[in-house]
């Protein structure tokens, strides 16, 4: 088949998925907004980002992707360049879109020379599992701050969640999102204000800053956006084999080596994303699709004036989406019956699981994806070891 034949058969299926369950491909679209507006309003206030351009190039990307892979994937926030912007001092003027193009020129030469795809390839399955369940746990950790803000809201938004359990394509994002904007609407109109795009050069000096920001990013993209984002399409949906490593690293990097020149956010996907996503009820590529063109509609539209209507959406909604988001990814990450973790290189059942636990205890423990990747690394080149010094005490009747 075709590049054009096989993008014809990806949106003949966008088509017909959102045919048969529009609200439900609507309601997905939105699950990622637990991560995505609280870090995109931040940097707005800091004055990082232009809310604006980030709305309507995600919103680009929202589209492009969905056409192009067939799948739900997020467009979110670099989360360590977005932390790390918003810890530095005013006095440092952090502008994280140099860090965004030095991360995305580093995974462009990665996806291009075909390291990207060697890695994802060699990659053990108990590791991926593990950064996956890490990146799970965080997104649980995270949504306590966001729950404790408004804890009766979060509850009222949390008892229709129970519906999802029997009912999983029932329209919950969908429905608490509606209900958030009409909470927030009446003290909150913004004004049309349609925005006009201007060019911003990236700040690339002092160097210091930029480089250590995109060397704490480059580990989370590479195993979070890319490797688990492959590894968890093909259980959430397997007939749609379009999404991988090489392809997504290109994605990421495109959005960035675009949306950097306009002051928009730095962005990648992620395997959080995509499980809130799948969560809610998206199944296809449509779902974010139309996601992205009420995020540039409304970009366009309403320009700066977002900001205040943002600034006043319920914590408490935003809460229990990102916690929802985190279980799912985090159940996942202890599925351990999928494909090649079934007798993956002699590691029995228990040896995975604890590789996969080590992993995700690294990355939650020191908030740094790279130190759970080596340390679940480490023990399982121990346990490869030690499999192999029993196979060999066995052949020569040392060990008995």
């Amino acid at each position: 088949m075709s590049p054009f034949q096989s993008l014809v058969a990806i949106n003949r299926r966008n088509l017909a998925v959102f045919r048969h369950a529009p609200l439900s491909e609507i309601s997905g679209a939105l699950g990622d907004l637990g991560s995505f507006l609280p870090l995109t309003l931040a940097l707005a206030l800091r004055g990082a980002i232009s809310l604006p351009a980030t709305l309507i190039t995600s919103g680009l990307f929202n589209m492009a992707t969905g056409a192009v892979f067939g799948v739900p994937l997020p467009v979110q926030p670099m989360k360590a360049i977005a932390a790390a912007t918003l810890v530095a001092p005013e006095s440092a003027s952090p502008r994280p879109q140099a860090a965004g193009l030095l991360v995305s020129l580093v995974l462009l030469f990665l996806s291009l020379t075909g390291l990207l795809r060697t890695l994802s390839q060699h990659t053990p399955s108990s590791l991926v599992k593990g950064i996956q369940l890490g990146t799970g746990l965080s997104l649980i950790n995270s949504s306590s701050s966001l729950l404790l803000l408004s804890p009766s809201i979060s509850l009222v938004a949390f008892l229709p969640l129970l519906l999802t359990i029997s009912h999983p394509r029932f329209p919950y994002a969908l429905l608490v999102f509606v209900a958030g904007i009409a909470f927030t609407l009446p003290n909150h109109i913004p004004s049309l204000a349609p925005w006009m795009p201007v060019v911003e050069v990236p700040k690339f000096w002092p160097l210091e800053l930029p480089l250590s920001m995109a060397v704490a990013q480059l580990p989370l993209t590479v195993l979070n956006s890319v490797i688990a984002v492959e590894a968890l399409t093909g259980e959430l949906i397997p007939g749609v084999g379009g999404v991988r490593a090489t392809g997504l690293g290109v994605s990421v990097a495109t959005m960035n080596l675009i949306g950097a020149w306009v002051g928009a956010m730095p962005v990648c996907h992620g395997a959080g994303g995509l499980a809130a996503q799948w969560r809610f009820g998206a199944r296809s590529g449509a779902s974010v699709m139309a996601l992205g063109v009420v995020k540039v509609a409304a970009g366009w539209l309403w320009g700066e004036g977002l900001e205040r209507l943002l600034k006043t959406f319920p914590e408490g909604v935003l809460g229990v989406m990102l916690a929802a988001a985190g279980v799912e990814l985090a159940g996942k990450g202890l599925d351990l019956s999928r494909g090649e973790d079934q007798g993956e290189d002699g590691l029995n059942a228990e040896e995975r699981l604890v590789i996969t636990l080590m992993t995700a205890a690294g990355m939650v423990a020191t908030k740094n994806a790279a130190i759970g990747f080596l340390i679940g690394g480490l023990c399982y080149g121990c346990y490869r070891l030690k499999n192999r010094g029993e196979e060999s005490g066995e052949r020569t009747g040392l060990l008995r």
